[in-house]
């Protein structure tokens, strides 16, 4: 069951970072740090997304989407950025499980299919680690979904 339309979606805030939704205005951090965490994103986010031709105009096109169905409650895009705002870390996406754009096959029973992302300064920092567990900890907790799809190709030991 993907959350009912009177569902208010959760925040995810600690004392070194927090996310919020997506925006169209976050198209300058968020181009900049796709465009230079590239090979890291495909690597383990997976899937054919970012191409190396992906333009800024492309990526204004794609937040605004994203801010939409967030609005919607269609889908649920979050930017991650440091405690103090100064750093774009990452972004994490919650699907419905039926979405074609999920990065794996949704098993039966699958209520979302959640993939992330971080930037190669964050990754060399040990936060794709620290952010994967926290999802997990954060989606059981405060989403209302009983089975979750995490699509990464790459999901921490223990995960």
């Amino acid at each position: 069951m993907w959350p009912h339309e009177d569902f208010k979606p959760p925040m995810l805030k600690t004392e070194t970072y927090h996310a919020r939704p997506l925006l169209a205005r976050d198209v300058y951090d968020d181009f900049v740090a796709v465009m230079s965490s590239f090979d890291s994103i495909r690597a383990t986010r997976g899937g054919s997304w970012p191409t190396s031709d992906l333009t800024f105009e492309e990526d204004f096109i794609d937040l605004a989407w994203h801010e939409r169905e967030f609005t919607s409650g269609y889908s649920y895009a979050y930017v991650l950025y440091s405690a103090d705002n100064t750093e774009y870390l990452g972004c994490i996406y919650i699907y419905p499980p039926d979405r074609k754009s999920s990065l794996r096959s949704v098993s039966a029973g699958d209520q979302a299919s959640i993939s992330w992302w971080v930037t190669d300064s964050a990754w060399k920092r040990g936060f794709y680690e620290t952010l994967s567990h926290d999802i997990k900890a954060w989606v059981e907790a405060d989403w209302p979904f009983a089975q979750v799809n995490y699509a990464n190709t790459v999901l921490p030991e223990g995960f």
